[in-house]
């Protein structure tokens, strides 16, 4: 018998009766058909009457009344609904999704038949559904005090028009449902058999299309009802989720599951049933079952967990194990996503239906998987968004391909790790926020909390690649840097974190996650990782600004000190002297090695104010300039052995304590100094953008590198240093240190002329070429010769000797200057004429006369004859 043949012998019994009645009382009833005619496609208020015109096969009923009425809908009107096929909707609803009720009473069924021996059982007719509920009428009232339930128990669940009632409406079925026809005959022959649909009589007002969706291996059958939805008055109402699990579940629960008919009910212990044993549950699971039957509910045995009580079980689509206190997707669903983006990514161009249908996947399983559902499928969603159409064919983009393969490497790491039970207390709250580029720099964050009684502050500035992002990104990256600068004094690992900050963009994105796949979603997917593997669960809220103003001020705090020396030079001195292994006085921008110290809290510091520590052997010190007093004091307390970088500055009270002989020597705790050159960038800043010191370009030609040694405060030692000191001249003959004498005056005098005036003992060897210089221009404007440019070089090499320094002479620079000397100062030899015999016996005749050794008389004897080559008898 076709369904058709069905119907029509249906129409013939006794339902007939029933439906002529509801549909002379009810005639604004909407109608859901099989259709084998070309879908119309309306959708929305605007096209209906659109639909209408066009097909010209569905005529306007009167309208219900708006109030309260027999008119049945589902519980579920804003989405595609699962039941109804080919028939009239006339009474029922489904509970979460739960049982399908209606409201008229049973009618009696006529006893089956049975076969002759031999030949096949006929297939179990279902049970019938419409009225089971309203038949318990008197068990309800008696169990259930809430006038609502009871309402809606024994006259179904009225539907009520927002403003008017929809317009006719028509359209063919979905794709799905001429894919699948003999599944929607089935389900709809089904449904006539146990009363839940019945066919209608009239012409109908709104013909909805169905639908069928795959589930693996399972098909369901739905009814699309979106063109009436939008008409009808919604109140509010919420589903059970997993919410609620972990409130009425504890710790090793033994747990059993009951189905009805598609739907889920999971009972418990009870909230005073912790430690019962299973045996107790297994007698309240009778007494369970008991009642059930007797409020009319029909329980899905080959569904339910009828079986031992056990520690896990599924409720809702996922495994809750209460031993392990956890989360975790079934295997049927694991395997099947996996597959599903195995076979996306060997598809050229995926549709978008089967993106999005491994996106709704994914996203389904956030309970299990934790924010990661949502990080790990922006770049999915966005480029489903592109989509023409659902059938439209997509090429996969590069981020999407990597969520991709993301799943396929990280889906076993994180199934199963979001906690059943989070924990419940805040243990450590942290104030954050941060500041944009400005006029003074580039900004910076800021954060602070509470550590053993005493606030603790974090901050630092950023880096120009932070600067150039936007608000809400510079807000994730100042609470993760905030993170990891507390992590480490608090031991924030496996604690409740509740970040407070002003920007509510920044709290939405930690808590929901980003709507994009932009700088937020990766500082996000970065935040959440870090966390992760802290097993850190955070949380954040906002705050009004007026409520984070220690945090604001700390962002906006212009760190004058933050400023580095060139890591060229760097480099240089750390082969040199080194290598060290720590940087004293750095920061989360600006140091020079992986171990540091800072100011404020930073992610990587290995500690703040680096005077609370005791100080090695192998040090980089590069502090700001008004502390260095400290800082050798501390390094003599210490007995450490640390690179210093100090600018010349004789005014400061610390100049004393580098030097000796009214500045001229550096102490004998210096074990070498280097001239850092004249470089402009001699001196960078942390974070590009940020300010230099005052004076850096002046700072940068007079900067030294000093070296204490861990001797400094042996006394031994110091004896023999000055011992070395005083005896070093006598390494060189009187007369030596005599010739060089004078010319190393004329050197310290120079020196001290300079603007600003330079050490002579840290003379660099540009500046010796300098000097070498100027004494060739005064040797030329005297007429003297080379030497005395000669003789300055070496008196400059041997005072470096005497005091143990490389000599700075040496240079090629320098080199250049003595040749030059050397050409353009040449020796002028005198040519003298033969005397005359007059000549000479004048000269003999007065041999005392002065005349005769005059200058003028060597002039006279000049002659312009003898100028000109001839030669005098």
């Amino acid at each position: 018998m076709s369904l058709s043949q069905w119907w029509e012998q249906l129409e013939e019994e006794a339902l007939q009766e029933e439906a002529q009645d509801v549909q002379a009382r009810y005639a604004g009833q909407f109608v859901s058909q099989r259709t084998a005619g070309p879908p119309l496609g309306p959708s929305g208020p605007a096209k209906h009457q659109a639909a209408a015109a066009a097909g010209g096969r569905v005529a306007p009923v009167s309208a219900p009344p708006r109030g309260p009425g027999p008119i049945l809908h589902r519980k579920q009107p804003s989405r595609p609904q699962p039941d109804p096929q080919g028939a009239e909707v006339v009474g029922f609803w489904e509970d979460n999704p739960g049982e399908v009720v209606g409201v008229a009473s049973p009618a009696p069924q006529a006893p089956q038949q049975q076969p002759p021996p031999g030949q096949p059982q006929p297939a179990a007719a279902p049970p019938r559904m419409r009225g089971r509920l309203r038949a318990r009428a008197p068990v309800w009232k008696a169990w259930i005090v809430n006038s609502l339930v009871l309402s809606w128990v024994l006259q179904g669940f009225p539907l009520i028009w927002e403003h008017n009632p929809p317009p006719p409406f028509s359209a063919g079925n979905h794709a799905s449902a001429e894919k699948h026809a003999a599944f929607v005959d089935s389900s709809i022959a089904d449904m006539l058999a146990s009363n839940t649909i019945r066919k209608w009589v009239g012409t109908p007002h709104m013909v909805c299309p169905l639908g069928v969706v795959e589930q693996g291996e399972k098909l369901r059958l739905i009814w699309d009802g979106r063109a009436v939805n939008d008409y009808l008055h919604v109140p509010s109402f919420r589903y059970e989720d997993l919410r609620a699990v972990p409130n009425w579940l504890r710790k090793d629960d033994y747990v059993f599951t009951l189905n009805l008919k598609s739907g889920y009910i999971t009972s418990t212990f009870g909230p005073t049933a912790g430690n019962q044993n299973a045996e107790t549950l297994v007698a309240r699971r009778e007494i369970i079952l008991a009642k059930l039957a007797d409020l009319g509910f029909n329980v899905n045995l080959a569904k339910s967990m009828l079986g031992p009580p056990q520690h896990r079980f599924r409720y809702l689509g996922m495994l809750i194990d209460t031993s392990e206190g956890v989360f975790i997707v079934p295997d049927d669903k694991r395997s099947r996503v996996l597959d599903s983006i195995r076979g996306l990514l060997k598809t050229k161009r995926p549709s978008a239906r089967a993106l999005a249908s491994v996106k709704g996947q994914l996203v389904s399983m956030t309970w299990a998987m934790g924010p990661w559902a949502r990080l790990r499928t922006r770049a999915l969603g966005q480029l489903i968004e592109t989509r023409r159409s659902w059938e439209s064919h997509l090429r996969l983009s590069e981020d999407a391909r990597d969520e991709l393969t993301w799943w396929l490497d990280s889906f076993d790491k994180f199934n199963g790790r979001r906690p059943l039970w989070p924990p419940v207390r805040v243990t450590s709250l942290i104030h954050c926020d941060a500041a944009g580029r400005s006029a003074d720099g580039l900004g910076g964050w800021g954060a602070w909390t509470v550590l053993d009684g005493q606030l603790s502050a974090a901050r630092g500035n950023w880096k120009p690649a932070d600067s150039a992002m936007g608000s809400t990104p510079q807000e994730l990256r100042a609470i993760l840097l905030a993170l990891q600068s507390f992590d480490g004094p608090a031991g924030l690992a496996g604690h409740a974190v509740c970040v407070l900050t002003d920007s509510l963009n920044a709290s939405n994105v930690i808590n929901k996650g980003s709507a994009r796949a932009d700088n937020s979603h990766a500082i996000a997917c970065t935040l959440h990782g870090y966390c992760f593997e802290r097993a850190i669960n955070i949380r954040a809220e906002w705050i009004p600004r007026e409520q984070n103003q220690i945090a604001d001020h700390l962002s906006k705090l212009r760190d004058s000190d933050d400023w580095m020396v060139n890591p060229t030079q760097f480099k240089r001195l750390n082969k040199l002297w080194g290598p060290f292994d720590i940087d004293l006085f750095a920061s989360h921008t600006n140091h020079q090695l992986p171990r540091y110290y800072s100011r404020f809290l930073t992610p990587d510091t290995s500690g703040v104010d680096a005077f609370r520590f005791a100080w090695g052997r192998r040090c980089w010190a590069n502090p700001p300039f008004g502390i260095i007093l400290k800082v050798l004091r501390h390094a003599r307390e210490c007995k450490a052995r640390l690179c210093l970088i100090v600018p010349y500055w004789p005014t400061r009270d610390w100049w004393p304590e580098v030097t000796t002989d009214e500045g001229s020597r550096f102490c004998h705790f210096v074990h070498g100094v280097r001239m850092l050159g004249r470089a402009s960038n001699l001196f960078l800043p942390g974070s590009t953008g940020n300010s230099l010191p005052k004076g850096a370009a002046e700072l940068g030609l007079r900067a030294r590198a000093l070296l204490p040694g861990s001797h400094a405060a042996d006394t031994e030692c110091q004896a023999l240093a000055a011992q070395l000191a005083e005896e070093a001249p006598l390494s060189r003959r009187p007369a030596t240190h005599s010739q060089y004498g004078g010319p190393w005056r004329s050197f310290l005098a120079w020196c001290r002329r300079r603007a600003p005036p330079v050490p002579p003992y840290a003379a660099s060897p540009q500046l010796v070429a300098l000097y070498l210089q100027s004494v060739l221009n005064s040797a030329t404007t005297d007429g003297s010769g080379p030497s005395r440019v000669d003789v300055a070089g070496k008196a400059i090499a041997f005072h470096y000797s005497l005091a143990g320094l490389p000599n700075p002479a040496a240079a090629e620079s320098c080199a250049n200057v003595r040749a030059t000397a050397a050409r353009r100062l040449q020796v002028q030899r005198l040519h003298r004429e033969a005397m005359s015999a007059a000549d000479l016996a004048a000269v003999l005749c007065n041999p005392v006369s002065p005349a005769l050794w005059a200058p003028s008389k060597f002039a006279l004897a000049s002659t312009p004859q003898n100028q000109s080559g001839q030669k005098s008898d």
